[in-house]
């Protein structure tokens, strides 16, 4: 499906990926396309059900909370349903997918202290303890994220990468802020005229507010969430766990992974490994060949390597409802 798009609408596509609160006169002159043509475009993509939805990615570790994630090897199939139901409940879940391989339901969690994921974990064990094989966590610590630039078939190299995480901060924000946050979240693309009419600030208050959010690096980039089952793409996450790898190492695989256009995301973790990459391919001879060519180039370090097939995602919300003014 990606194939049968054409260069123009892969490019538009990309460019919204890149920073998806251009305006379509800017993504015009990027694509050589007039502003009319690229709204039809961004449409026509829509209404296909291409493109899910466009979001600010925001970086929650400058307030202090962690992204936390829990495996789930299930050992009755037909309680995956009632697990996720039950998932998609609570506020603090801002990722919820269901995989094949060793793991048959991944869930993110956003929290200030470990103590509570800890009592997350426990509630869920207790409640499906008939249903739970064995688990697995992890606690992200830095994610460098990269543009989808296989929509072109060409390398990130030229192109900016931001990564979340590092040391928790103590930012604290304005409830203004947080609305605006939560806005952006659902809908990136908003002109700053419809942010105001949604949140009753006035146009300069948005304006303000954004670039405040930005300078401070909360909001890392304003991105395009694809359907990448309706465009016929895999959706893999390969884990590894290291021999004492050195910050060169580090470096090299950040590099690795940047250059690669299938990878999206490669997230260094404390937990079950030490490292996942995120990938969107066309099938699984091209995921084959990405993980054979990271396990030749880091074979010195690599201890064990794994990998999953993302069947589908329930939840990515950058902005769970969790993370309010009140919220603590």
């Amino acid at each position: 499906m990606v194939d049968s798009l054409d260069l123009k609408d892969r490019r538009l596509l990309l460019e919204l990926d890149t920073d998806c609160r251009q305006s379509n006169a800017e993504i015009g002159r990027k694509t050589r396309l007039s502003k009319e043509v690229v709204k039809y475009r961004i449409d026509k993509l829509i209404e296909k059900k291409i493109i899910n939805s466009f979001s600010a990615h925001i970086d929650l570790t400058k307030l202090g909370y962690r992204m936390c994630k829990i495996y789930f090897q299930l050992q009755k199939s037909k309680s995956e349903e009632q697990i996720v139901e039950y998932l998609l409940s609570k506020k603090q879940v801002f990722w919820l997918a269901s995989c094949e391989g060793n793991w048959n339901i991944i869930c993110g969690v956003l929290l200030k202290d470990v103590f509570y994921f800890h009592e997350f974990i426990a509630d869920v064990l207790n409640k499906f303890s008939d249903a739970i094989l064995k688990k697995a966590i992890s606690i992200s610590i830095l994610i460098p994220e990269f543009p989808k630039s296989y929509l072109v078939e060409r390398q990130n190299s030229q192109l900016r990468h931001n990564s979340f995480g590092g040391i928790c901060g103590n930012i604290v924000l304005s409830e203004n802020e947080l609305l605006l946050l939560r806005v952006l979240s659902m809908n990136a693309r908003l002109s700053t005229t419809e942010i105001a009419e949604k949140t009753g600030l006035s146009p300069m208050q948005v304006s303000y507010g954004i670039k405040k959010l930005k300078r401070e690096k909360i909001i890392l980039s304003f991105r395009l969430n694809l359907n990448y089952e309706k465009l016929g793409l895999l959706y893999f996450k390969q884990f590894v766990t290291f021999r004492a790898p050195t910050k060169e190492k580090i470096g090299s695989i950040i590099e690795f992974c940047r250059k690669h256009p299938n990878i999206t995301y490669s997230i260094f973790c404390i937990g079950a490994w030490d490292l996942e990459i995120d990938s969107e391919v066309k099938n699984y001879s091209e995921f084959n060949a990405l993980a054979k060519e990271f396990k030749e180039k880091f074979s010195d370090i690599i201890l064990s390597h794994e990998s999953i097939q993302i069947s589908r995602e329930y939840k990515m919300d950058f902005m769970p409802e969790s993370i309010s003014p009140y919220s603590r």
